[in-house]
């Protein structure tokens, strides 16, 4: 449908997203909703890059594993060692760190946690052995 079949009756309107005829209110999209909605928040800066980590934690070499994602890892690792919540992680006794990814979009950070929690556990096995062969806990040096 284009924005000339849409009633008025359904209009949304957002001054953040130039339009074709260049006035003063547009139509709203999912992105100017999200932009604004961000913009809103305390402490945001649109400008400022986000930083989002896709990570696997164990308990013991080669024991039960967990993916997991989070844009704050240090603040994450201190929640699971704290068994703040109570989850898979704090029955199981996971705390050690043992892969880690970086990514600066949250979807591909999602498709990639997605893509990780679907992986046969030989898999996880390899690709955490590739980076980390003797499973040393990585949080010591993560760069706070």
């Amino acid at each position: 449908m284009s924005r000339a079949q849409r009633s008025t009756s359904e209009a949304q309107w957002c001054a953040a997203e130039p339009g074709p005829f260049q006035r003063r209110y547009f139509w709203r999209s999912r992105v100017c909703s999200a932009a604004l909605h961000a913009a809103l928040r305390p402490g945001h800066n649109l400008g400022m890059s986000r930083r989002y980590f896709v990570y696997i934690l164990t308990n013991t070499k080669r024991g039960v594993l967990y993916v997991g994602l989070t844009n704050n890892l240090v603040r994450r690792l201190e929640q699971h060692r704290a068994k703040a919540v109570p989850s898979f992680t704090s029955e199981h006794g996971l705390t050690r760190l043992v892969y880690l990814e970086e990514y600066s979009s949250i979807n591909e950070a999602r498709a990639r946690e997605r893509v990780l929690k679907r992986w046969r556990r030989d898999w996880k096995f390899k690709l955490i052995e590739e980076l980390n062969p003797d499973w040393d806990d990585l949080s010591s040096r993560l760069a706070v």
